[in-house]
């Protein structure tokens, strides 16, 4: 049974160098934790180690003062070798969108009878990124001067217009460009609706131009056309659109 977090008074608070490191299974190799695990409460293990005894608490920390939850060990689970117990930070902790949290997660075990606690003192960093890659806007795609005057058959290159994409604020490897294009201006309301996402393209080199291709099938009039993109990265958060950029397209 897990209880959240209350103050318990010690003795003395050690390190102890031979306790486990916690693990927190959903967290990324860099400690980020994609946006799909953010529905529910995060769970956080610690391993079993052979000091663990019934009775025992574990108290998961952020920071040295800043007590998340404790939990209570039982006498079959202090016993058995393979067992991990399993507290959670609260959804109540998660930034909102566009906010970011960072987390210094470490536990200690205490003695309910001596009242003495233990940290393990392996600190394990969480971060919760819910910022919108590239800030608060993106820059405009890159045309050539040819293609500013207008889109026809000749700019076309196996099927798509090529077009360039400028590096943006926070760019890595694994992000995704997806091309965008509508007969009207970006709004709230469109801008999943044009997203031409059989176009998307996955970063493979972080902090460089990125070719992007606009599918001759998108054009499905001669008009005015504006072209855009929006960037994904690799926790699912999403840009808005980017500046775009208005062209006249006559393509057969």
């Amino acid at each position: 049974v897990t209880q959240m977090a209350h103050s318990h008074s010690r003795k003395k608070i050690k390190t102890r160098a031979n306790l486990p490191s916690l693990e927190v299974p959903a967290a990324l190799e860099d400690g980020r934790i994609p946006l799909d695990r953010y529905e529910e409460d995060l769970l956080v293990r610690i391993p079993h180690f052979a000091e663990m005894k019934e009775s025992d608490i574990l108290n998961l920390y952020d920071g040295v003062t800043s007590l998340i939850m404790t939990y209570t060990l039982k006498k079959g689970e202090a016993e058995d070798p393979d067992f991990n117990a399993e507290l959670f930070i609260p959804k109540g902790r998660f930034p909102p969108a566009g906010g970011f949290t960072e987390l210094s997660l470490d536990y200690e075990i205490i003695d309910p009878v001596t009242e003495d606690g233990e940290r393990s003192g392996k600190t394990v960093t969480v971060v919760f990124d819910r910022e919108s890659p590239g800030g608060t806007s993106l820059t405009a795609l890159s045309f050539t001067e040819e293609q500013k005057e207008g889109i026809t058959e000749e700019d076309l290159v196996d099927g798509y217009l090529p077009v360039t994409a400028y590096a943006w604020y926070g760019m890595e490897k694994g992000d995704f460009i997806t091309p965008w294009l509508s007969e009207l201006p970006a709004s709230a309301d469109s801008q999943e609706l044009y997203l031409i996402k059989n176009a998307e393209i996955e970063i493979s080199t972080a902090g460089t131009r990125t070719s992007l291709g606009f599918p001759k099938g998108s054009f499905t009039a001669a008009a005015d056309y504006y072209f855009g993109y929006q960037v994904r990265d690799k926790l699912g958060n999403t840009s808005v659109i980017s500046s775009t950029v208005k062209i006249a397209v006559n393509v057969g």
